[in-house]
């Protein structure tokens, strides 16, 4: 007799970064009718649309491509799901009686960009180990504005941008390589202070 089939490897693994925060309340996105829709509701609708639906037709039901999807929202990142077939993904998202875990959920807060990156890191590696060696891992990003990360909160970060002239510099070097300005001056030092 034969043993239980193995699951087939995975074939791709999509990891959605999704902005939640305040700013995704805002009613600036033209949808064909005269009535403008909320960011975060565009978002939405775009996924369902463009993304599941189109999957599902090109997979034809194959439970071989995987999601993952992060929610970065009130100073937090939340994980939604992790590595789940997309039929199951979708589901999942897109319940309405789940805000919770779901994209339909009300924006606040901050979006800070670090931990939902790092995240989203996190589950490229964790996906490798059931992806078949063929296949393909996409992030797909998605906020639409700044992060509300600090360069002194991001590990690792340590280029800074001049104040002045926007070059970016190393993270050892005091003063602009491009203008001679000083570091401090990103952070509102020498030359708002006249030093």
């Amino acid at each position: 007799s034969s043993g239980p089939k193995s699951q087939p490897a995975a074939t791709s693994h999509t990891i959605l970064v999704v902005d939640n925060s305040g700013s995704m309340k805002l009613r600036d996105v033209a949808n064909g009718s005269s009535e403008l829709l909320q960011r975060c509701k565009a978002l939405v609708s775009s996924l369902s649309k463009d993304l599941f639906a189109e999957q599902a037709l090109l997979s034809a039901g194959a439970c071989t491509d995987l999601v993952s999807c992060v929610r970065m929202e009130d100073g937090q990142t939340r994980l939604l799901c992790e590595l789940l077939p997309l039929n199951q993904a979708r589901v999942s998202l897109l319940a309405r009686n789940a805000p919770g875990s779901s994209l339909l959920c009300a924006p606040r807060g901050e979006g800070f960009y670090a931990p939902a990156l790092a995240e989203a890191v996190r589950l490229a590696e964790l996906g490798a180990s059931v992806l078949d060696p063929t296949a393909c891992t996409t992030v797909l990003f998605f906020s639409d504005g700044r992060p509300s990360d600090k360069p002194c909160d991001i590990p690792g970060a340590g280029a800074w941008v001049c104040a002045r002239c926007t070059w970016r510099n190393a993270a050892d070097e005091l003063q602009c390589v491009s203008c001679a300005s000083s570091r401090l001056d990103e952070y509102g030092g020498d030359h708002e202070r006249g030093e």
